[in-house]
């Protein structure tokens, strides 16, 4: 009994332990992490996303709503993404400018790095990669002049994982193509 009674403290004990703080919640989108305070004082807080800054860019995860907040200088934007703290999250986007075409991806695990695959292509690289998201997304219509991953309440997130996988590898046979990986700092 003895021995039943020191396990079970034991256990109850490594699980109230402040070194499990740092876990994610229950829903993977936000998680609790401890900091001190100016008075020497642990205290912990639910963050639910996290700032990067890359190259005079900044990108402002918010995993709760599901969409990061980019600044460079004076232009700012906000995307949609899909992702967790433990998947890491994504973004893609294939569209037209101008008798231009475009096709997009950016990745991030959340740990000081943003990966972006970028190419260019033609109408009829457009047309294609439209026709082959059609088979996966009947939302989608080889009439579209720009699409992305849509609203969180808009959309199915195993879907948008077929789509991302099927845009990275249509990009890898683009003859325009480019990585970019970029070191950030987090705050």
């Amino acid at each position: 009994m003895k021995k039943l009674s020191t396990f079970l403290f034991l256990i109850l004990f490594i699980f109230s332990s402040p070194s499990f703080a740092d876990q994610l919640s229950f829903d993977k989108k936000c998680k609790e992490v401890s900091y001190i305070t100016e008075d020497g004082y642990k205290k912990y807080k639910v963050v639910c996303g996290k700032t990067l800054r890359c190259n005079g860019t900044t990108y402002t995860i918010n995993l709760e709503d599901q969409f990061i907040n980019i600044s460079r200088g004076e232009d700012q934007w906000e995307i949609n993404i899909v992702g967790d703290y433990v998947s890491g999250i994504f973004y893609y986007a294939i569209y037209q400018k101008n008798n231009e075409y475009y096709f997009d991806v950016i990745t991030s695990n959340l740990d000081k790095q943003i990966n972006q695959i970028y190419g260019e292509g033609n109408i009829r690289d457009f047309k294609e990669i439209l026709r082959i998201l059609k088979k996966i997304d009947r939302n989608i219509s080889v009439f579209d002049k720009y699409v992305t991953v849509p609203s969180k309440r808009n959309r199915n997130d195993k879907i948008e994982k077929q789509k991302l996988d099927t845009i990275l590898e249509f990009i890898s046979t683009l003859k325009n193509k480019d990585e970019i990986n970029q070191k950030c700092w987090s705050s």
